[in-house]
């Protein structure tokens, strides 16, 4: 698993390069404010997990994962997001990311996600609705670490992923965000060495508002 996170860094790195060097300098694509704070209360969809080793007697290694797979109790996961990204270009920015997201499993321990991430911004739209109303709608490329822990048992997980959205702002400073898309977390080494490394996926649903400067 941890060649799936190498190889995600360089594919990263592949596909970042061209867009530092094509995001336009020109003032026809102006982003409003030098910088963003974000603050985002997530929703965690279970997408599917990969294991090294068979997770049953059939030998399967990789299953597409429900809520009831990963145990958690009631099926809700919480979680909460800070973030801030500052412009490079009026196209593209780079930032950083931070949350806490955790649940409660169906023997009532409590799992915990520490996620820390670095992130690249590609801005592929930026327009005036109308006088009050501005919309952007950001491209991004996310990877970091991530530290998992509950009763027993503890990892340190790699995380990459992309999301897609919208930022809709109602005055110059205040907008409300919405986006999705895939985050994946894997097994760097945990406290366990008979589980195995995994590859974790979720689908992530955001709301959250966004101020910027």
């Amino acid at each position: 698993m941890k060649k799936v996170f190498f190889v995600f860094l360089i594919f990263a790195f592949v596909v970042c390069f061209p867009l530092f060097a094509s995001a336009s300098d020109d003032n026809e694509v102006k982003n409003k404010g030098n910088y963003k704070i974000h603050l985002g209360l997530p929703l965690e969809l279970p997408a599917f997990y990969h294991s090294s080793v068979p997770m049953n007697i059939r030998g399967k290694t990789t299953h597409i994962a429900t809520w009831g797979d990963i145990g958690y109790k009631n099926n809700l996961s919480y979680a909460i997001d800070i973030g801030y990204e500052s412009f490079q270009k009026p196209r593209l920015s780079l930032g950083g990311r931070v949350g806490y997201h955790f649940a409660y499993m169906r023997n009532d321990s409590l799992i915990s996600r520490i996620p820390v991430m670095f992130n690249i911004n590609y801005y592929v739209l930026n327009k005036a609705i109308n006088e009050k109303l501005f919309l952007e709608v950001p491209l991004t490329l996310l990877m970091g670490v991530s530290y998992l822990g509950t009763q027993g048992y503890s990892a340190l997980n790699g995380v990459f992923g992309f999301e897609a959205g919208g930022i809709l702002f109602w005055n110059e400073n205040w907008g409300v965000t919405l986006k999705s898309g895939l985050v994946s977390y894997v097994e760097l080494k945990s406290s366990d060495e008979w589980s195995g490394s995994t590859l974790t996926a979720f689908v992530p649903i955001t709301l959250g508002v966004t101020f910027r400067r």
